[in-house]
C-alpha cells in the first residue's frame, strides 16, 4: 500500500474535526514512501494531535520517552538493515516500558 503524505497536514486535522484531539493518538508516528511523485523517497513523520508533521529519522512519544531515545541514540545508525532497526525499536520498546513508572512494566512480544 503507497501513502501518499504530501496533503496530511491538511487532512489529518479534518478526520479529527468535531470530536477530541484524543482520536488522533493512534496517527502519532506515519511512515511514507511518496516516490515516483517526489524524490524523497522513505520518510517517518511525526504528527501531532493538531495535524502538523514534522520529518525525522526517528521519533519517542509518551512518558517513557527519554528510556526509548537513550537506546535509540546509542544505537542508531543511518544505514540499518530492516533487522538492525527492528531490534533496535525492539529494545528500545523493552526499556521505555520497563524504565517508565507510568507504562506499567508490560511489553509483550
Amino acid at each position: 500500500m503507497k501513502l501518499d503524505t504530501s496533503g496530511f497536514e491538511t487532512s489529518m486535522p479534518t478526520i479529527g474535526f468535531g470530536s477530541s484531539n484524543d482520536m488522533l493518538d493512534g496517527f502519532s508516528t506515519v511512515p511514507s514512501f511518496d516516490l515516483p511523485r517526489t524524490t524523497d523517497g522513505p520518510g517517518l513523520y511525526y504528527v501531532d494531535n493538531e495535524g502538523r508533521r514534522l520529518k525525522g529519522d526517528r521519533f519517542s512519544v509518551g512518558s517513557g520517552s527519554p528510556y526509548a531515545y537513550g537506546v535509540l541514540d546509542s544505537g542508531y545508525k543511518f544505514d540499518m538493515s530492516v533487522e538492525e532497526a527492528s531490534e533496535l525499536a525492539r529494545r528500545s520498546i523493552y526499556h521505555a516500558t520497563f524504565r517508565d513508572g507510568a507504562s506499567g512494566g508490560v511489553a509483550s512480544g
